[in-house]
């Protein structure tokens, strides 16, 4: 799918281009994950699409929430799309879909991304 036409809540041009939001600064880590589980040609789109990446409330998402939906989305575009799309819904979701694990009916933590990912 071509991330000009799949990624609607982002400027087409600011993804063709790799324009970044001038307020962002993405963390090391997330970059440096992107960059080992993206393919080469989805890298620039996933790091564009994650500069974008805003709560409910308009504001730009802080690292637990970037580590998430990066980690999320399993170097996949499409669910980096979704999951940055959902962060403007109910962040929590995200968190819970990245940090959690279902064990015996219960959700257990497995991962917490307030810290840097590391063995990810």
């Amino acid at each position: 799918m071509c991330a000009l036409r799949a990624y609607s809540y982002l400027n087409p041009l600011q993804l063709k281009l790799g324009v970044r939001h001038p307020n962002m600064t993405l963390p090391k880590d997330v970059v440096r994950w992107v960059n080992r589980h993206f393919s080469g040609g989805d890298t620039e789109a996933a790091l564009v699409m994650l500069e974008s990446a805003v709560d409910h409330t308009g504001e730009i998402a802080g690292p637990r929430l970037l580590r998430c939906a990066a980690v999320g989305s399993r170097g996949d575009l499409e669910r980096l799309s979704l999951l940055v799309a959902d962060l403007r819904i109910d962040w929590r979701d995200v968190i819970e879909s990245s940090e959690y694990e279902m064990r015996d009916g219960k959700l257990v933590q497995v991962h917490d991304f307030n810290q840097p990912i590391v063995g990810v």
